[in-house]
């Protein structure tokens, strides 16, 4: 983290650190490490949590409107779905769904990883100009 100029902590991760997500509800990141197949979840300057997805996870995306976190996981041609809500009962869990339909001979393909992303990020952006045409001054 840089306070100015100044380093203030520095975070040990996952192999590759790649992808960054923020969730403003918590104030958890969520980085994507590539070289691991993992996210890390930071609170603060500790990470409280490592959950497995899909090979080379590359981008994160945080939906506000569900509270769950897409990761795009390169590799694996799938798109991992966290759900960030968390309560003391419960832990954060990753559900793993592929992107390719069905087929004989399925092959991950980066083009369905990434266009899902994609469409993760226009979604949110839809979402926070909706949220923020409907706010009254």
């Amino acid at each position: 983290m840089i306070n100015g100029t100044t380093v203030i902590a520095t975070i040990t991760v996952g192999k590759w650190p790649f992808g960054v997500a923020y969730d403003p509800s918590n104030g958890y990141l969520y980085i994507a490490n590539y070289g691991s197949g993992t996210v890390s979840v930071i609170n603060g300057t500790t990470v409280i949590a490592t959950i497995p997805v899909g090979k080379w996870p590359a981008i994160v995306e945080y939906d506000p409107s569900n509270g769950y976190l897409y990761v795009a996981n390169h590799g694996s041609g799938t798109v991992s779905v966290i759900s960030t809500s968390v309560s003391t009962s419960t832990s954060i869990s990753s559900v793993t769904t592929p992107t390719t339909s069905t087929s004989t001979k399925p092959t991950p393909s980066v083009v369905p990883t990434w266009a899902v992303a994609a469409v993760v990020v226009v979604v949110v952006l839809m979402v926070a100009l909706l949220m923020i045409k409907r706010r009254k001054p």
